[in-house]
């Protein structure tokens, strides 16, 4: 089994140069193998082997050729050119496929249709055109295969019409897609060469596609825009493959969808470059030492690549790519500089990904760097230095900026002059990326568990943090996902929370990040994260939670933990993505904490955690945590105790496995401890005692005036004197007491109120948080009470609930009542 407890030590071995396309080629291979392969077996691989197409080894149906293909086309469908590859797929109520084609080897088809047949026939209600009647094409992604035995039952492939060679300039691919519902795996584009035998009606042979886009976000809403630059010396055709989830979430609907396809000219993806002509919208630098230069291949076999990228993964003489020239009159230490157009700045939680291709062979390789340049502020994001083999690696580095900016790629040489170092295939595309390799992020702790944790480490189990581990494992090993995130295989590895049968509900573990250095700018942490109770428990979805903690010192020395964000007993049987700011400006260590609730059995994992510059929208919206939210699970997160009780005896508690009253689970996760209550049974007094919990203080916010307070409530007491009041107490100025009378009690419930059923009831009330204030829960009760859970604050408008707890209402019953007995 390809399973390891992480590290409790800080030791690392050398991080290894990772190929992410490498390994998604590997692990996505389309006969899947039974053998376990190890990872380093993998990077081992002296050959990058073909990229994956869903087509299994059985024999094909013969595809059609070109000209019975484009015989299909309806005759009054004048749209588009006869051939051409740009479809809008109708309008106007009427669709098409223009000349694509499903090819006879699949069982699994495309389809055109418009948003009005939406709830008929499947797809988007609208096209990329938001018109209802606009064509498109689509895969419903339910669909079941006619045909077992068929060539192709796991994907749905749309043939383009033929093309001939793109140029060295390339053509640029555009065209939007969308995607949704519960079956949805994933779209990709290949570029498929046509042979001779296949236009004579020979089976299609696809072990040679090219995979040059993969939709990898996890649930696309609405229509979505995209670009690729394609090169091919050879005739070809375009296949979009759609890929809908295995397993039982196959029976759910979902469709894959594409619109508005179109090829330009190579030059309108502006922020791609294969370097086969010239270095597209990339210029030399004025102040750096000497020139990049294009090549073919090298001239030394001590040191540059043979050929140029895209050559060396499907073979062929055409390509290029550009490099430094280490060799005379170059001196060690001199720097190449290639720069980028001047690019926008980047939406808030909207990062770029720049990838490109890198080629590392010779003794005396020096170092190669990726900057980003907001005038004359320069700050190096990735960079990698000496030898890497004879081979082409890709990195990627996030790229965020609140101004223009450029990229510059910097090459410096090494100590002798077999140091040739090369790019090829540079491209700028939205959403968020790991740095890899590892080893060349400059302070990061990004990570994708590939290769190892990247310095992310379970606590020692002497330190008493927590009480189970994070494991890293392939998905192959674990109960659920069966795939990671970074690469979609089975042998992609992932962490997951361990796991026993029975699991005690309650238990958590952290993973505690390397120590970080604080800054004056905020930073971004996404990462992608995967909760499901496969066996939920009699009471409901209770499949535990995550949180995002900072730890740091404060200016007294003091250990703080700071929650950043946090979902608990959420359910989705994908990957979903999650972000949050973080700006902490001492020394820190970023955690997440996984812990399980009362489900019966349940998956929780983590993978690509990555950090951006600048802040970012929280992510999903609801894993926000504000100050004073509590869930009381470790601790009362600053809420404090006050009482009427001249002893003391009497106060809120937080609940434990031995101590907690009329044997109440917490409601959070419906464990054994983790909520706040009081018990006044002991009181043997007629007055009831009045208890405080108390909030630390509340800041405004600009332009948001009111503050909603929601919770959950039980109530432990049958006696008319025992009530729950939320009240609106504002904060002093400085060495001045609290006025009684500046408080305000805004809702009120008593116990008498409340069904004999000691169980969990939701409550909310809407304060004026226009100034500083606190928020007080007060207890009153002379036998047993009330207890507390998941206090949520949060800047909104609501309504008091439930509406007994009014009180003004309860006012105007009062005065009802005085009015009958007036009358009486």
């Amino acid at each position: 089994m390809s399973m390891m407890v992480l590290r409790r030590s800080a030791s690392r071995r050398p991080a290894a140069l990772l190929t992410l396309a490498a390994l998604l080629a590997v692990t996505a291979h389309a006969a899947p193998l039974e053998e376990d392969i190890s990872l380093d077996e993998l990077l081992s691989s002296p050959q990058q082997p073909a990229l994956p197409v869903q087509v299994s080894d059985v024999t094909r149906k013969p595809v059609q050729t070109r000209i019975e293909r484009q015989a299909e086309r309806r005759p009054d469908d004048d749209e588009e050119q006869p051939g051409s590859p740009d479809c809008a797929f109708g309008s106007g109520g009427r669709d098409s496929l223009c000349d694509y084609s499903n090819p006879n080897m699949s069982v699994l088809m495309w389809r055109s249709s418009t948003g009005a047949g939406a709830n008929w026939v499947g797809g988007p209600p609208e096209d990329a055109d938001n018109a209802k009647d606009g064509g498109y094409a689509f895969f419903e992604t339910s669909s079941m295969p006619t045909d077992e035995d068929g060539a192709n039952t796991e994907s749905a492939m749309l043939y383009s019409p033929e093309m001939p060679s793109t140029g060295a300039a390339g053509k640029c691919l555009k065209f939007q897609y969308s995607k949704a519902g519960l079956s949805v795996d994933r779209l990709r584009v290949l570029l498929h060469p046509v042979s001779d035998d296949e236009r004579d009606g020979s089976t299609a042979d696809h072990r040679d596609d090219i995979v040059i886009w993969e939709s990898d976000s996890v649930d696309d809403q609405g229509w979505t825009p995209t670009e690729k630059l394609i090169t091919s010396s050879r005739d070809h055709t375009i296949v979009f493959e759609a890929i809908p989830l295995k397993g039982e979430n196959r029976n759910y609907r979902g469709y894959i969808a594409i619109d508005s396809v179109r090829l330009t000219e190579g030059s309108d993806c502006a922020d791609e470059c294969t370097f086969n002509a010239d270095t597209c919208t990339w210029t030399q630098s004025d102040g750096d030492d000497f020139q990049w230069t294009s090549a073919r291949g090298t001239t030394n076999p001590k040191t540059g690549p043979m050929r140029d990228h895209g050559s060396s993964v499907i073979g062929g003489t055409a390509g290029g790519y550009v490099y430094i020239d280490a060799s005379h009159p170059r001196r060690p230490g001199d720097k190449a500089r290639l720069l980028s157009r001047q690019l926008p700045a980047t939406q808030s939680s909207e990062p770029m990904c720049f990838r490109f291709w890198t080629h590392m062979h010779g003794s005396g390789i020096g170092a190669l760097r990726v900057l980003r340049m907001v005038g004359d502020d320069e700050k190096v994001l990735w960079t990698l230095s000496g030898p890497s083999g004879n081979r082409w690696y890709q990195g990627q580095v996030p790229v965020t900026a609140s101004e223009q900016y450029k990229i510059a790629i910097e090459a410096e040489v090494g100590v002798d002059d077999l140091g040739d170092i090369a790019i090829d295939d540079v491209s700028l595309t939205p959403g968020v990326c790991p740095s890899a390799p590892q080893a060349a992020a400059p302070d990061s702790s990004d990570c994708t568990f590939e290769v190892d944790e990247c310095g992310w480490m379970n606590p020692g189990r002497r330190e008493g943090l927590d009480r189970i581990d994070w494991r890293r494992i392939t998905g192959r090993d674990a109960l659920a996902p069966r795939t990671d995130h970074t690469l979609r295989s089975e042998r992609g590895y992932l962490l997951q929370l361990t796991y026993s049968d029975p699991q005690r509900p309650g238990e958590f573990a952290w993973l505690m990040s390397p120590t970080m250095e604080g800054s004056e700018r905020p930073h971004c942490l996404t990462f992608r994260y995967y909760m499901d109770a496969t066996i939920p428990s009699t009471s409901g979805s209770q499949v535990g939670s995550i949180r995002v903690l900072a730890q740091y010192r404060d200016e007294d020395d003091d250990l703080m933990t700071k929650p950043l964000w946090s979902v608990r007993n959420s359910q989705n049987v994908r990957w979903s993505y999650g972000q949050t700011t973080v700006d902490i400006r001492q020394k820190h260590k970023i955690i997440f904490e996984g812990m399980w609730g009362r489900s019966a059995k349940g998956a929780i994992a983590l993978d690509d955690i990555t950090f951006v510059d600048g802040a970012c929208d929280q992510e999903p919206e609801y894993s926000m945590v504000t100050e004073g939210d509590c869930d009381f699970t470790r601790d009362s997160c600053g809420w404090r105790n006050s009482t009427t009780d001249s002893d003391e005896q009497q106060r809120w508690r937080l609940a434990t496995e031995d101590r907690k009253p009329r044997k109440l689970e917490d409601h959070t996760l419906h464990t054994s401890e983790g909520y706040t209550y009081f018990d006044a049974f002991n009181t043997n007094k007629k007055d009831a005692v009045k208890l405080r919990l108390t909030s630390p203080p509340l800041q405004p916010v600009d332009s948001e005036r009111l503050l909603c307070v929601s919770f959950w409530y039980a109530s432990l007491s049958r006696s008319a004197t025992a009530t729950l009041s939320v009240v609106s107490q504002p904060v002093p100025a400085e060495g001045q007491e609290v006025d009684p009378d500046d408080e305000q009690t805004l809702w009120t419930l008593g116990a008498e109120e409340v069904d004999e059923e000691v169980t969990w009831r939701h409550g909310e009330v809407q304060m004026d948080a226009s100034r500083p204030l606190r928020v007080v829960f007060e207890g009153r009760a002379t036998d047993f009470g009330f207890a507390l859970d998941d206090i949520s604050l949060r800047r909104a408008a609501c309504r008091i609930r439930p509406a007994e707890a009014d009180p003004s209402r309860r006012d105007e019953d009062d005065d009802e009542d005085n009015t009958v007995r007036q009358e009486v």
